[in-house]
This record gives structure tokens, C-alpha cells and sequence, in this order.
């Protein structure tokens, strides 16, 4: 709690909103109490955010479900009741860009960012920790190092670093006035980041994930190429400490490496091994079409590199399925 500037975002949506601005800089802050991303940069070039502590942000998932413009849905997951989701998530309210219903954006979330760092900052106690996405164009050369991602396991929580490619929007939209829907095959990808000297632990779900998830509408493609995984600490997650997952047809997540990464005690996944008490997996390679009719069967993944891990304490060092998936390790 040694940080210059305290920006208490409570009753606020964020600590910090940048939006189209290119070479900032936001350093030494402690950014706490939003109702959503505690820092949010989207559609910027040359960020720094570095030396910051980012914690107990994503607050509206704790709202009332029935809030929001338009009210919030309510989600019903088998055997665990009704699961909450972040207001104003779906079309019509500020902020409205789908993919956001689960984990209000998390601690720090760049989206359509491009050749900038997130480096040395504490992020602890959000749903989720570090979050790349590309709904309002691609994401990609971005550096994310030294962090420290840990605790964020609010409403079950999520992932330590996120990779995640999700349903495009049309140029122009922003947080502020939301996500417009873009054509099918409107560019996008979260690409060519690398996430390097990290360490990730005892957060809800993967301590670092990268995820090609369906889009709008059924077949559109979404993907998350060609990003490097190095050197990173990933420990007592509650799902697989790195993941890799794609879950629709055309979906892509090739040509990722993963290489010179501690991985131990981290949980399972029932979509890979089946409902029950999934056996706890180091690494996870997963194209699997959960969602089902209308995004078809998911696209296999291929070109992935896993090399020179140390990975202890697992039930299943490595896991990979389906079975054209392809992974040289």
C-alpha cells in the first residue's frame, strides 16, 4: 500500500479509463473499489502500466441481478444455482460488450491494445487478473512481465493473465457507448503478445490462459495466435495452470509456445476429463465444441510448442485432446 497516488474507485465503473490515447503512462497507483475493470485501456497504442496495485475491483458482479440497462440475466449453472453476471454487459447499457457478463473486465484489461507493457504490478483479490482482448480490433505485440496475479477468486474467480479473442464489435465502439456488433470476418486476434516472468497463483480458474471462444453470429472466427509463454511462475490455480482452449468451428489458437514455465498444484477441467473431480493438469491443450449448435464442432489447434517446463505435482503433465490437435512437446 506504498503507492504515490490512492484512486478509490468506489460507486464508479474504473480507477482508471484510457480510450484512444496513444503513450500513456500510469505508474505507482493504487486502483481499488471499481464496479468494473479497476484499469481499463482500449484502443491505444504504446501503454505502460507499471507499478500499480490493483485489487477488490469488479464490483457490480455483486449487484442485484434485474439491474442494469437492460436488466442483468440471470445464469443457471447445473448443480451450483444461480450464477450472477456483470451489469450492463449485454447490448443497450454503457459498457455492453458480451464477453464482459462473467468478470465485469477484471484488474487491469487492455482491449485492441497493440505494442504495449503491463509490467511489475500486484494484482490480487478481482474475479480476475490480467485481461487481453480484441473486440474492437486486434490485440497483439503487447508485453505482460514481472507481474504478480494472485487471489483473484471473487465469484468464483478467474484467470491469472487471459488471452482471449471474443465477438468483434464495429469500429468506434468503446466503453462508453458500448459494443455495436461487427459484420462476420471483421479483423480481430489477440497475437504475437508474450507473457514472460510472472507469477500467478491461487487464483479461480487457469493461472494463464489463452481462449478462442464463439462469435457473432455462429461461424464467425475468432482467434488467438502465435503468443509466447515463458519463464512464468503458475501455481495452486483451480483449473489448469495453462491452458489452451477453443470452442467453436473456425475458432484458432495455433502456433502458440509455452517453454521455461513453473507449473505445480494446479486443478482440473471437467469440459477435458469429464464431470466429477477432474484430475488436476500442468499444461491443457483443449478444442472442445462445449457450446454446442449453432457454432459446430471446434477447430482443432495446431502448431503448439511446449518445451523445457518444469511441471510437478500434477495429476496429468500435459493434457491435449481432440484428436486432430496437434502439440509438439
Amino acid at each position: 500500500r506504498s503507492r504515490s497516488v490512492i484512486l478509490d474507485a468506489t460507486g464508479v465503473n474504473h480507477a482508471v479509463y484510457v480510450t484512444a490515447v496513444n503513450g500513456v503512462k500510469i505508474a505507482g497507483c493504487l486502483a481499488e473499489h471499481a464496479a468494473r475493470e479497476g484499469i481499463l485501456v482500449e484502443n491505444s497504442d504504446n501503454a505502460d502500466i507499471a507499478n500499480n496495485e490493483v485489487t477488490d475491483n469488479d464490483q457490480a458482479m455483486g449487484a442485484q441481478v434485474g439491474k442494469g440497462t437492460p436488466p442483468c440475466p440471470t445464469f443457471l449453472a447445473p448443480g451450483n444455482g444461480v450464477l450472477q453476471c456483470c451489469p450492463d454487459a449485454f447490448a443497450g447499457g454503457p459498457g455492453n460488450f458480451p464477453n464482459d457478463n462473467d468478470d465485469c473486465g477484471e484488474g487491469i484489461h487492455f482491449r485492441s491494445v497493440n505494442n504495449s507493457v503491463i509490467e511489475g504490478n500486484l494484482v490480487h483479490d478481482n474475479i480476475g487478473g490480467i485481461l487481453l482482448t480484441d473486440e474492437t480490433g486486434s490485440n497483439y505485440t503487447d508485453l505482460v512481465t514481472n507481474n504478480t496475479s494472485q487471489n483473484n477468486t471473487k465469484f468464483g474467480g478467474d484467470c491469472g493473465v487471459t488471452l482471449a479473442s471474443h465477438i468483434a464489435c464495429a469500429p468506434g465502439s468503446n466503453d462508453v457507448t458500448g459494443c455495436a456488433l461487427a459484420p462476420m470476418g471483421t479483423p480481430g486476434g489477440v497475437s504475437h503478445n508474450v507473457v514472460d516472468g510472472n507469477l500467478t497463483q491461487n487464483n479461480g480458474a487457469s493461472g494463464i490462459g489463452m481462449f478462442a471462444n464463439p462469435g457473432i453470429p455462429p461461424g464467425s472466427a475468432t482467434a488467438a495466435n502465435g503468443n509466447l509463454i515463458s519463464n512464468n511462475t503458475v501455481k495452486n490455480n483451480g483449473q489448469p495452470g495453462i491452458a489452451i482452449h477453443v470452442h467453436a468451428e473456425h475458432g484458432s489458437a495455433d502456433n502458440n509456445v509455452i517453454i521455461g514455465n513453473t507449473v505445480s498444484g494446479n486443478g482440473g477441467d471437467a469440459e477435458a476429463t469429464g464431470a466429477g473431480t477432474p484430475p488436476g493438469l500442468g499444461i491443457e491443450v483443449l478444442s472442445n465444441g462445449a457450446f454446442g449448435a449453432p457454432f459446430g464442432p471446434a477447430s482443432p489447434i495446431v502448431g503448439t510448442a511446449i518445451s523445457h517446463n518444469n511441471v510437478s505435482n500434477q495429476a496429468i503433465d500435459i493434457w491435449v485432446g481432440n484428436n486432430t490437435t496437434d502439440v509438439s512437446a
